[in-house]
C-alpha cells in the first residue's frame, strides 16, 4: 500500500482529536495506510505550526470504525516541504512510514533528509535517516549532493536499501574546474534490531570508505542508533551529525 501526502493543511490548526468514520478522515486528508497491522486500520495526516515543525498525527480504527488519535510524531520543517508516504517495504502487509524534510539549511543552503520509521514492539522506531539532497552555494564555492536510492526486495534476497551518491563541486581556489564524485551504498535491514544500520558494518565501511564525502554519511549513521523518538524534533539533527555531512 502506498499512500502520499503534501503540506496542504493550514498552519496553526490542531488536527482532530478523531474522526466518525473513514469518509470524514479522507475529507480531512487523512490517509489510509497500515502503518501498524493490516487490522485494524490506521490513517495518517501532516499538520504545521508556528514551531517551524510538522506533526504527523496517527489514528487508530476501533469496532465502530472510528478513527482516534493515537501518536504525533515531531518532525522539523522549517520551510514546510516536508512530506510523507506509508509504504510495505518487507511484503508482510505492514507499512513503513518514509518521511523526508529539512535538515540544514539557511541563505544559499538547503538540505533534504529521507528518514524511515517502522511500528515494532509497540512503539515508533527509526530504520534509518540519509542525505536525500544537500546544496551549498557562497562565493566563489557551489556543492550539489543528490541520492537517488530505491528498496530491493526478492527471493532469497533480504531487503536492502541501494544508494547511489552523486556530488559535484566548485571552488573558484581548491576546485576551478571542478570536482565529481559517484559511489554506491547498500543497506540491509535487520528484523532484529529493527535498523537498516549495522554497526559492525559501518565501522568496517570507515576502514575502505570510497572517498572522504562518505565518512561523514557513515558516521551520522552510527550516531542515529541512540535517536530516540522524542529526540525526531530539531535535537535529533545535532545529535546525529547529519547536518554536516558536507
Amino acid at each position: 500500500m502506498l499512500a502520499l501526502i503534501f503540506p496542504t493543511l493550514a498552519y496553526a490548526e490542531a488536527s482532530p482529536d478523531s474522526f466518525p468514520n473513514l469518509r470524514d478522515a479522507k475529507q480531512h486528508q487523512c490517509r489510509l495506510a497500515a502503518l501498524k497491522s493490516k487490522h485494524p486500520r490506521t490513517c495518517f495526516l501532516l499538520n504545521y505550526d508556528y514551531a517551524n515543525q510538522v506533526l504527523i498525527s496517527i489514528y487508530d480504527e476501533n469496532e465502530k470504525g472510528e478513527f482516534t488519535k493515537s501518536q504525533e510524531l515531531c518532525i522539523p520543517s522549517w520551510y514546510g516541504m516536508a512530506k510523507a508516504k506509508a509504504q510495505d517495504l518487507l511484503g508482510t502487509g505492514q507499512d513503513f512510514l518514509l518521511v523526508e524534510f529539512e535538515g540544514n539549511r539557511g541563505s544559499g543552503v538547503l538540505q533534504m533528509v529521507l528518514m524511515g520509521l517502522a511500528w515494532f514492539d509497540g512503539q515508533w522506531q527509526p530504520a534509518f535517516a540519509e542525505t536525500h539532497s544537500y546544496y551549498i552555494s557562497g562565493p566563489g564555492n557551489q556543492e550539489d549532493l543528490n541520492l537517488t536510492y530505491r528498496f530491493r526486495r526478492e527471493k532469497d534476497h533480504p531487503l536492502s536499501l541501494l544508494l547511489d551518491y552523486r556530488y559535484v563541486g566548485k571552488s573558484d581556489g581548491k576546485m576551478p574546474h571542478g570536482e565529481k564524485k559517484t559511489w554506491k551504498d547498500e543497506l540491509f535491514w535487520n528484523p532484529q534490531t529493527h535498523s537498516f544500520y549495522d554497526p559492525a558494518k559501518e565501522e568496517e565501511k570507515l576502514k575502505n570508505h570510497p572517498n572522504d564525502l562518505a565518512t561523514p554519511i557513515i558516521k551520522a549513521r552510527l550516531k542515529f542508533k541512540n535517536v530516540k523518538l522524542k529526540d525526531y524534533c530539531s535535537d535529533f539533527l545535532e545529535k546525529t551529525g547529519i547536518m554536516d555531512v558536507l
